[in-house]
């Protein structure tokens, strides 16, 4: 009888060992807040608990439901590297990316020299245009600028994943319509500066060119005087005007077709080959 209890007993024990084993091995657990954490790094402390754990949760849903990983970088400081470099290496060296291609894009922080930069790759490079990363940054600079990071970063998740949406063509026509406005609203103040500039440069060039080559005719007609008539070029009494009279004689006609060129709204992006081999689009600035 003592045989059977003990028995009994570790029947027991090696039962209640394989369902402890069972569930650390299920993989329909929760995800974990260090993997969560992954899309949000916030190494330079901007943002509080709530708000690190509440973008994590956004990022990781736009990320997973665009095959796109959208991730927000903080640091204090770049440990001699340019924002670019520092970003690219990051991206790279902690596998960041979706697909083959590893589609994907990281904004950076620098708190070091106040430096924002924005690494795409895959999709992302196409999705997010080098006028659609300044598009971007017009939703989040303000709030950057103004200390505002977790309102900053909720922008810059709204606007990516929208245009994420328009590149993969999931937008309604309602939505799509309201987004290229917005669009082409920031490309027309954007750019409005530069072309009056440009206008004034050229019509200042324009007029001292003028006046150069102006003066420098007159210059070499000081002996010429203005004549009111060619009673000094016409001989006496040689030329008797009988009849007067114009007559057509034919037209001349030349057309041609003005072409219009068509481009698409969002521009080109540029890029360039990390140390790794991976292609790299991107830009940045400060804030």
């Amino acid at each position: 009888m003592k045989r059977l209890w003990t028995l009994l007993l570790s029947l027991l024990l090696i039962a209640n060992l394989a369902g402890r084993i069972y569930a650390s091995d299920d993989t329909s657990l929760p995800i974990t807040e260090t993997q969560n954490a992954a899309y949000v790094v916030d190494d330079a402390d901007l943002l509080t608990s709530s708000e690190e754990a509440e973008l994590a949760r956004r990022a990781e849903e736009i990320s997973q439901r665009q095959h796109c990983d959208v991730v927000i970088l903080t640091e204090q400081t770049l440990q001699g590297k340019t924002p670019q470099l520092f970003t690219e290496d990051f991206y790279v060296d902690n596998g960041y990316g979706y697909g083959a291609d590893h589609s994907g894009m990281i904004l950076l922080l620098s708190m070091e020299e106040r430096d924002w930069y924005l690494a795409t790759r895959g999709d992302a490079i196409q999705a997010i245009t080098d006028q659609g990363r300044e598009y971007m940054w017009s939703k989040c600079s303000s709030n950057m600028s103004d200390g505002n990071y977790a309102a900053g970063f909720r922008n810059y998740l709204s606007t990516v994943d929208t245009m994420l949406s328009a590149y993969n063509g999931t937008l309604s026509d309602k939505e799509q319509d309201a987004f290229q406005r917005d669009f082409n609203k920031f490309l027309g103040v954007r750019n409005r500066p530069g072309i009056v500039k440009t206008t004034v440069i050229a019509l200042i060039v324009g007029f001292l060119l003028a006046f150069l080559f102006s003066a420098s005719l007159r210059a070499q007609l000081k002996s010429v005087r203005m004549k009111y008539n060619a009673t000094n070029y016409r001989r006496p009494n040689s030329m008797h005007l009988i009849k007067n009279r114009d007559i057509y004689l034919y037209a001349n006609t030349t057309s041609r077709v003005i072409e219009t060129q068509r481009s698409s709204s969002g521009g080109g992006s540029s890029t360039h080959t990390h140390s790794s081999g991976a292609s790299f689009g991107g830009g940045g600035g400060k804030f």
